[in-house]
């Protein structure tokens, strides 16, 4: 794809003739991706070259929480050998659609012809050759060359002091590819019949827009770390709602909590969790049948970017909660 992405880029005016020149010059003695020797000659970022792959293609984007958290039967789906060769990381089974990530979109038609894949339904995701060369040494214990290591390294970085540094927020997502990504979550959400894959879909599906999320169950007043995004290794934390009167409010009136971390009177959850206090928190309510079954806690400290898109992430929790809904509804039915 080299060439043809070169010219492309070339022509949306990302890059000059004179620097595909380079590149390309470049790529004959260190190999990799175009996009990666793109991104090591400092003439795109990470996230600027995934989000035109994504826009050329017509394909989304892969958020990295989602990649992080694969379960090993997916993973087993694709033999090591073909995940090497093809440069893709299965990460997404719902009876027979499977989601892959590619690091290079041209050769999607060619995966979709082997034969293993005769049984499914392939939808294809896009993400840096970096980020797969990651992910496919985590799960597939593949060799990585340190530059793909050392590179994203770099633009994780990159990425922390630009959040950093932009404080006062400002959304740098692509209004249509979050209408996509919503999309494809509300229908993916619908498709679930279990009410823990349920809540962990929909976890993943926010870390689209935060970096940190933490659902509590509720019973008896006490609040229990359900799940969490990232993992939280081992932690057994209960926490009765009189102490996290933030919480107590949320679940009192029902509401969406959207703004500044009210620290008065939180500490034993800033305790608990080991966070820092960050600049916009969002506490989330689950509705189901009228009462509130669990609560959401997300924020965005690790990049300290403002949480965008707060309609959206008020639209996910509600689709899940309609889920639920019809799972428990379902279950109702069978058992008589």
């Amino acid at each position: 794809m080299s060439r043809f992405l070169g010219e492309y880029l070339i022509a949306a005016k990302k890059i000059t003739e004179d620097q595909l020149g380079k590149v390309l010059e470049r790529q004959v003695t260190e190999g990799g991706r175009l996009g990666t020797n793109l991104i090591e000659l400092g003439y795109l970022t990470e996230e600027e070259l995934t989000h035109f792959l994504s826009e050329k293609f017509q394909i989304p984007i892969v958020p990295q929480a989602v990649l992080a958290q694969i379960s090993k039967d997916i993973i087993q789906v694709v033999p090591k050998s073909l995940a090497i060769q093809y440069e893709m990381i299965p990460f997404g089974l719902q009876e027979n659609l499977l989601r892959i990530a590619v690091a290079d979109p041209t050769n999607t038609p060619e995966i979709a012809t082997l034969p293993i894949f005769n049984a499914y339904e392939l939808q294809f995701h896009v993400a840096s050759e970096i980020r797969i060369q990651y992910f496919l040494k985590k799960y597939y214990q593949a060799d990585a060359k340190m530059r793909f290591l050392s590179l994203l390294h770099k633009e994780q970085d990159r990425f922390k002091t630009r959040g950093r540094a932009d404080q006062n927020g400002g959304d740098d997502l692509d209004p249509s590819k979050v209408e996509l990504y919503m999309e494809l979550a509300k229908k993916d959400l619908l498709l679930i019949q279990d009410r823990d894959q349920a809540i962990q879909a929909l976890m993943k599906y926010l870390s689209f827009f935060l970096e940190r999320v933490y659902c509590f169950s509720i019973k008896k007043e006490k609040l229990t770390l359900w799940m969490s995004i990232p993992q939280e290794e081992g932690l057994d934390l209960r926490i009765s709602t009189e102490d996290l009167p933030l919480f107590k409010q949320v679940i009192k009136n029902k509401t969406f909590y959207d703004g500044p971390m009210i620290s008065s009177g939180m500490e034993k959850l800033i305790d608990a969790l080991d966070i820092q206090v960050p600049p916009q928190v969002v506490v989330i309510p689950m509705l189901i049948q009228g009462h509130v079954a669990c609560i959401l806690y997300g924020d965005n400290f690790f990049s300290r970017r403002m949480i965008p898109f707060v309609p959206a992430i008020k639209s996910l929790v509600s689709k899940t909660a309609m889920a639920l809904e019809i799972i428990i509804l379902r279950k109702k039915i069978i058992e008589g």
